[in-house]
């Protein structure tokens, strides 16, 4: 049984065991047998029909539309919610897709923005899937369950669709942070797919990463999460029909704690843009063309945004130079003097990174202005 709850067996341990329990069998197959002997065959089709064993049941499961039961599972349900909701009469001419982490989590109202949108006379369906340590890796399942979603409810993107995606430098340069923190959970347990662990690779590859001991212990986390995923039928009593799903809010209000000196709002207008990494920019274009690939071409753009933080220079400069990079494209930078200005007081922040109830207020509604402003919603 996994190590899914405390007190439950040590998942290293029963891993060992069936390691050892492989390097026997594969031991088995070099052991010498006689010319008349038909041993080989029968461990091979061992082997086979436990493969196949795997596949069937894989296969049943994705059929009755199982998945491994988690809080982002159950965000995923809210936004399917939200689409059946809006799309009961007809297709909204718009549909805007944000995903991100904590900062997403905390800051952004999606109920807020889509209501702004329809006082403007936009006809828009607003849904967000984020959470606290939400990292590429697991906003990539989500949101590729979504997909999966929408087809098997009927539900319809809009004529014009944009995916908005969260700019963070610790996520960007890290698409496993955090995952260490979660490991032998249900949480990693769902995202831990071979998908994952190829963009894995094939990201680190692109920023030039070395492999050093930190990351090493990543991959070998991942990996190891993937196996118990795939093989450990101790998972099965954690799977639930996706229609079974609790809905859970990707929204999470948090309390004003901030207490924190006020800023310049004008300190990135008027300085130079510091730069971003060239392989940074081809990671990020690589990681947003595989998530717009999940929706089959359905989506319009792919567009980019970030939320306000406070004493962060590492976050404010890369956000910055990210936006500037890309104009005239569209980008929502948290470091325009309008927002930064809008939400200078203590009381807009829960944390130095985060917005509070009263900030993520503002700033959905700063948020609702530049969908408008950037011409990323039509009429």
């Amino acid at each position: 049984m996994p190590c899914i709850q405390p007190g439950a067996p040590d998942l290293n341990i029963e891993l060992t065991r069936v390691l050892i329990g492989v390097a026997i069998l594969l031991l088995i197959t070099l052991l010498p047998v006689r010319a008349d002997s038909r041993a080989r065959h029968g461990f091979l089709g061992f082997i086979l029909g436990i493969a196949l064993v795997s596949g069937v049941v894989a296969l049943v499961l994705h059929l009755g539309d199982f998945v491994l039961d988690s809080p982002a599972v159950s965000v995923v349900k809210t936004q399917i919610g939200v689409l059946q909701r809006d799309q009961a009469d007809h297709v909204p001419k718009n549909l805007i897709l944000i995903e991100g982490s904590s900062q997403t989590a905390l800051g952004i109202d999606a109920a807020a923005i889509e209501e702004q949108l329809h006082q403007a006379g936009y006809d828009a369906s607003v849904v967000q899937f984020s959470g606290v340590g939400g990292n590429h890796l697991e906003r990539y399942v989500s949101l590729q369950l979504f997909a999966q979603e929408l087809r098997r409810h009927g539900l319809a993107l809009s004529g014009n669709t944009r995916l908005l995606l969260e700019v963070a430098p610790g996520y960007d340069r890290d698409p496993m942070r955090f995952m260490l923190n979660n490991r032998d959970t249900l949480r990693v347990y769902r995202y831990a797919t071979l998908d994952n662990l190829l963009f894995t690779l094939h990201s680190l590859s692109i920023m030039g990463q070395h492999y050093d001991a930190r990351t090493r212990e990543q991959v070998g986390a991942l990996i190891q999460d993937m196996l118990v995923s795939s093989l450990d039928i101790g998972l099965l009593p954690y799977m639930r029909r996706f229609d079974a799903v609790e809905p859970s809010p990707a929204f999470v209000p948090a309390p004003t704690q901030g207490r924190f000196k006020p800023y310049d709002p004008r300190r990135f207008a008027d300085a130079p843009p510091a730069g971003i990494d060239p392989r940074m920019v081809q990671f990020i274009a690589y990681r947003s063309q595989r998530l717009q690939d999940l929706f089959g071409g359905g989506v319009t753009e792919v567009d980019y945004f970030s939320v306000p933080t406070v004493n962060n220079m590492n976050m404010l400069n890369y956000v910055h130079s990210f936006c500037a990079q890309r104009k005239p494209a569209p980008c929502i930078d948290a470091t325009d003097p309008e927002i930064m200005a809008a939400v200078d007081l203590p009381r807009y922040f829960t944390g130095r990174d985060h917005l509070s109830i009263e900030g993520a207020a503002v700033y959905s509604r700063y948020f609702a202005q530049q969908l408008i402003a950037q011409g990323m919603v039509v009429r």
